[in-house]
């Protein structure tokens, strides 16, 4: 440790580690600028609480009034977050983490508590919500500029700037628990030489293998059995799995646009300037859309056009794209 008292600079040097409170860090060295600055540089690591880690080429810590006010990634910046970890052990297919990434991340705190989070530059965000009810979901969306305001230190409002396109992916919870005991059911039945063609032509029709089944012969039934348990293994599933699988039923909706703010108080995903929606067979576009992810209800206004097996064009669309239904102003077929 080199002190420089004339510059009110301290100089610490190999594997350097440092404790304050909850907050822990280590990196080759660290540059401390009298109490309002300090900074980390070669393989710098903070974690701030249990679970919760940054990374970048450097790390710099503000204070204020001796409470830590800002810290500072850059290069390669990096953020992540276990708290999904529980719930990706219980979905199988889900991120482990939380992260977001940029070419800088600038992570701002009151009261040294976390208020709000910057990634410019190649940003990307990761995020599983956890407050699971009857559906599972996770998102993942990148853009120039990604603002992220916390509340109680937990994510309350997520805006993304710039060629900005991500992907919101889902699962009902139902559907998973009944892939996983029908493929169970099939497993079973197999393993044990047992053969109910009314219950097996059920879960073959359900892992979609079209059969008579109840009007076959055994050997024919065995082999559609196997034929089922390929079909569930190709779309991802393990039938010897205890936990469900997300992504063998997740369902993907897809956006773009030039902005897209995420409250999740509400779960809704707000899409400005030249947005575009894509689920399944159906396409979105218009200047400004808004998603209810609870409610999988869609309002477009600013030339709004949807494009699936009808084309709809209009001034104002309500649209719900799980029963395909919709309630259009000023409305035309653009077909």
């Amino acid at each position: 440790m080199r002190f420089y008292r004339s510059e009110d600079r301290v100089v610490m040097i190999d594997s350097v580690r440092i404790k304050q409170g909850a907050t822990r860090a280590q990196a080759d060295t660290a540059v401390a600028y009298g109490k309002d600055r300090m900074v980390l540089r070669g393989n710098p690591q903070v974690s701030m609480n249990e679970g919760s880690t940054m990374f970048g080429d450097e790390i710099e810590f503000r204070y204020r009034g001796g409470q830590l006010r800002r810290v500072i990634l850059m290069g390669a910046a990096r953020m992540e977050d276990q708290a999904p970890d529980s719930l990706a052990h219980e979905y199988r297919g889900l991120p482990v983490m939380d992260t977001l990434e940029g070419d800088s991340i600038s992570v701002e705190f009151e009261n040294e508590v976390l208020e709000r989070a910057v990634e410019v530059g190649n940003a990307r965000s990761v995020y599983t919500p956890l407050d699971v009810q009857d559906e599972v979901a996770t998102n993942d969306v990148t853009g120039d500029t990604i603002i992220i305001n916390f509340r109680q230190q937990k994510v309350h409002r997520v805006r993304v700037m710039g060629n900005m396109e991500g992907t919101y992916k889902f699962a009902r919870v139902a559907a998973m628990r009944d892939m996983l005991d029908r493929g169970r059911r099939l497993a079973g039945m197999r393993a044990d030489g047992q053969v109910d063609s009314t219950a097996v032509a059920d879960s073959l029709l359900a892992a979609g293998v079209d059969t008579l089944v109840a009007t076959l012969p055994t050997a024919v039934v065995d082999s559609l059995l196997t034929a089922a348990l390929d079909s569930l293994s190709a779309v991802g599933l393990d039938t010897s799995a205890s936990t469900m699988d997300f992504l063998s039923t997740a369902e993907d909706v897809k956006y773009s646009g030039g902005e897209v703010t995420f409250a999740m108080d509400k779960k809704n995903i707000d899409i400005r300037d030249q947005g575009m929606v894509t689920y399944g067979t159906m396409k979105l576009t218009a200047q400004h859309i808004k998603l209810d992810t609870t409610e999988r209800e869609v309002y477009a206004e600013g030339d709004p056009l949807v494009e699936d097996s009808d084309n709809i064009a209009g001034e104002n669309l309500g649209y719900n794209f799980k029963h395909k239904t919709g309630c259009l102003l000023y409305t035309s077929d653009a077909a």
